[in-house]
């Protein structure tokens, strides 16, 4: 089995930037700049030949690459009961349909479709109770300091492991954007689940 995810990564300027953004605050565990990305579906364990379909029906999808805007900060969650804080992203209708193109390929693989309503965004930390006032006040003073765009050139597949030090994602390929793009497989040789 493996869990994979899509996502766009981010141009390092732009991870750097958020990166930025991080303070003391008590309660937050601030995600590596590595690991920050936009995702557009969480998928779920799947076995192996499973992955190698929706690595297909990816390689399938066409969009134009175009412009990311991150506008704003926010948390999920109330109170000393929120989970998680984030840069909140633009629903763009072309970040909308390349959502919903990528949603049917996987429709296409047997994959349900999600039943939550898609809200764009990019976790920069996790946060277990935190400081409410502290919280606030953190997103109220940076929140214009978290605007920044960049051109989406393509998307990637994403395996993701659970760890107790959180969650290791993997970059298995990258679907350029554009006409007649095709996958770029960035699996290392020796890898369990080659595409």
């Amino acid at each position: 089995m493996i869990r994979l995810f899509t996502a766009i990564a981010l141009p390092e300027a732009v991870r750097d930037h958020l990166e930025d953004l991080s303070a003391v605050l008590p309660g937050a565990t601030w995600m590596d700049g590595d690991a920050l990305h936009l995702t557009l579906r969480f998928i779920g364990e799947v076995d192996e030949d499973v992955a190698d379909g929706i690595h297909a029906a990816l390689s399938r999808v066409r969009a134009a690459p175009f412009e990311v805007s991150v506008r704003d900060l926010g948390v999920f969650g109330k109170d000393h009961r929120a989970r998680i804080l984030w840069a909140g992203v633009e629903l763009s209708g072309a970040l909308r349909g390349l959502k919903a193109s990528i949603d049917t390929a996987l429709r296409s693989q047997g994959l349900e479709l999600e039943k939550r309503r898609y809200t764009p965004h990019i976790t920069l930390a996790r946060l277990k109770n935190p400081d409410e006032i502290r919280l606030r006040d953190f997103v109220e003073s940076r929140n214009l300091a978290a605007s920044v765009r960049f051109r989406a050139e393509s998307f990637s597949l994403y395996s993701s492991v659970l760890t107790r030090g959180g969650a290791h994602y993997t970059q298995e390929a990258v679907y350029p954007l554009g006409a007649g793009a095709g996958a770029v497989p960035v699996v290392a040789p020796d890898d369990p689940w080659p595409l």
